[in-house]
């Protein structure tokens, strides 16, 4: 059954580029393509809102896991469920050496079809369009 989701991110120039689909910043502008492209998917509606730092709870946890501080998140969270499908190989090996990828969002996809039981819609693949291209 598709559904939506809602993302809060206290970077307006994110907030812009994930409704433009453009950035002049080469992370934001992979990031965003991969999550229309994740969405896009999974037939699924994402929103992106624009929030202050810290402002409410789900702003603390938010900035609390773009530092990687763990340790407090258990007690922010309260009573929460993670309904997540977990961490996504794919994005953690991009975090490692962030670059231009047109492509990350279909490996995002392509895992979560080996791994959950999500219906996925691959995507076009660019890198495989690229190699069969001639000078």
């Amino acid at each position: 059954e598709a559904g939506g989701a809602a993302l809060q991110v206290d970077n307006q120039g994110f907030v812009y580029a994930a409704e433009s689909g453009c950035s002049t910043d080469e992370v934001i502008y992979t990031l965003t393509k991969c999550l229309k492209d994740v969405a896009d998917g999974l037939g699924i509606q994402v929103a992106v809102f624009h929030t202050g730092r810290r402002t409410s709870v789900g702003d603390q946890i938010t900035d609390d896991l773009s530092k990687g501080k763990w340790e407090n998140l258990e007690d922010l969270m309260g009573d929460s469920q993670d309904i997540g499908l977990g961490l996504s190989k794919e994005l953690l090996n991009w975090l490692r050496f962030p670059r231009v990828d047109m492509d990350l969002g279909r490996r995002v996809l392509v895992e979560l079809a080996r791994t959950t039981s999500a219906v996925v819609v691959e995507g076009f693949n660019f890198t495989m369009a690229t190699a069969t291209l001639t000078c």
